[in-house]
């Protein structure tokens, strides 16, 4: 005896839906996942963007001065603080008595507490 009722209806049984949620969920979890990564480069994009400013601003401050206005360090600075940020640079005579390295460095600890540090550097000529 066949069960007409049964084997008419059409439409999704209770398993298929069941499969249908897990993959859906399996799925909203991975771009979940994707998002806090995304949340992460972003911050620490800004963080390095922030120190990149702060080191070429002062990079040009001593770009624009006369190079006997250049006084040399020969060692780091004390560091000086610019909100969460930290920055040194020192200004070097390679054995050549015309040229001068200027570097700078900015420190500063991102928001997952992971210290990072930008530097960058130039030669300024006679």
């Amino acid at each position: 005896m066949k069960l007409k009722y049964f084997s008419d209806k059409k439409g999704f049984t209770l398993i298929e839906l069941l499969i249908a949620m897990l993959i859906l969920a399996t799925g909203l979890i991975a771009v979940a996942g994707l998002q806090v990564t995304a949340i992460r480069g972003n911050a620490s994009a800004k963080g390095v963007t922030a120190a990149t400013t702060l080191a070429e601003e002062k990079m040009e401050q001593f770009k624009s001065n006369d190079f006997s206005d250049l006084t040399i360090t020969n060692e780091w600075t004390t560091p000086e603080p610019i909100g969460s940020f930290s920055r040194q640079w020192q200004i070097t005579e390679p054995a050549a008595g015309n040229l001068k390295l200027i570097e700078v460095r900015v420190t500063w600890t991102d928001i997952f507490s992971v210290s990072k540090q930008v530097n960058i550097s130039s030669y300024v000529a006679k």
